[in-house]
């Protein structure tokens, strides 16, 4: 189902994506509960599909829901959770809330140096080419 996703998405079929996301969330909540990481992979492409969308309200609850989980079942500096603190940032700095995002993006990039490294790609500076 989540290639599905992936697929409609690159299709530019966001309403089906988002179909498809709920449903797979749904499933996941039902048969690995609510706290499994893969359930919580799903939350957060919900949130990237609604975001795709337009639906700024819905997509930052479901980001929130999303980093509020990962906090509590995979910790503060976990990779995935410092994902959902970036994708929370980039939808609020999209929404014009600077300063939350601001607050959320030094939270990420400090996190990302100490978890991962100077050296790792996510967090080496990039060179203008």
């Amino acid at each position: 189902m989540n290639n599905l996703v992936r697929v409609l998405n690159r299709q530019g079929k966001y309403e089906e994506a988002e179909s498809m996301n709920r449903q797979t969330l749904a499933r996941r909540e039902k048969v690995l509960g609510l706290e499994h990481p893969d359930t919580l992979v799903s939350m957060s492409n919900l949130a990237l599909a609604l975001d795709r969308q337009g639906k700024y309200n819905e997509a930052e609850s479901m980001n929130r829901q999303t980093l509020a989980q990962r906090e509590q079942v995979l910790g503060l500096e976990h990779p995935d959770t410092l994902m959902s603190v970036y994708c929370l940032a980039k939808l609020l700095s999209n929404q014009h809330c600077y300063n939350e995002s601001l607050a959320l993006y030094e939270r990420a990039c400090a996190a990302y140096l100490t978890v991962l490294g100077k050296d790792h790609p996510t967090t080496r500076p990039t060179r203008p080419g």
